[in-house]
């Protein structure tokens, strides 16, 4: 500290004795002012997440009375469930639902797919649901899929509405009682018939 004091008080003096003896000294214009530009080059890095299916399916509690011929229950809700695609990879992936087979009696657990949005507006093209009434066994059935013919399909958020199940061809030979199934929806991580 002390030698810069001694410095500034030098170099005050020095201006000071130049100043006596020199003629004034006037900065030279050339015309133009200075300019300039910076840039740099912003790198973010994207990463990807998960493939996942959320919610749960609504129970189900179908009925109907035996009359003598073949019958069907009542139809339900199956609820909604929501797929999120954040991996970022346009992969696709299926949707499939499952159901064991009818506990004490004969008959056909139908499932009727309802319908399918985006819950983010900023999602691709929403995936591809199946139409019509798709009959239920222990081999998974198809009932949604995306990136199968077009990557730009599926990545972000969807709501999916199931649909509604019920019991067809419960034969008139049936007896009265409480049949039971498991539907089980499984998300998988490639389209139907890709692995």
């Amino acid at each position: 500290m002390k030698n810069t004091k001694k410095f500034s008080l030098l170099t005050a003096s020095a201006l000071m004795a130049g100043s006596l003896f020199s003629a004034p000294v006037f900065a030279e214009t050339t015309g133009t002012t200075g300019g300039g530009s910076a840039s740099t080059t912003a790198t973010a890095d994207i990463k990807g997440g998960s493939l996942t299916l959320n919610g749960s399916l609504s129970p189900i509690s179908l009925s109907q009375t035996l009359n003598g011929s073949q019958i069907s229950t009542d139809a339900q809700s199956l609820g909604s469930v929501e797929i999120v695609d954040a991996r970022g990879t346009g992969a696709g992936y299926s949707l499939t639902a499952s159901a064991t087979a009818l506990s004490g009696t004969h008959g056909n657990v139908v499932l009727t797919p309802g319908s399918v949005a985006k819950k983010d507006t900023t999602s691709d093209a929403t995936p591809t649901l199946v139409s019509g009434a798709q009959t239920l066994t222990t081999n998974p059935t198809q009932i949604l899929t995306a990136g199968k013919s077009s990557v730009s399909e599926g990545k972000g958020s969807y709501t999916v509405d199931l649909g509604s199940l019920q019991i067809t061809d419960i034969p008139a030979n049936a007896y009265a009682g409480s049949y039971s199934t498991t539907v089980t929806v499984t998300l998988n991580a490639a389209p139907t018939g890709q692995e």
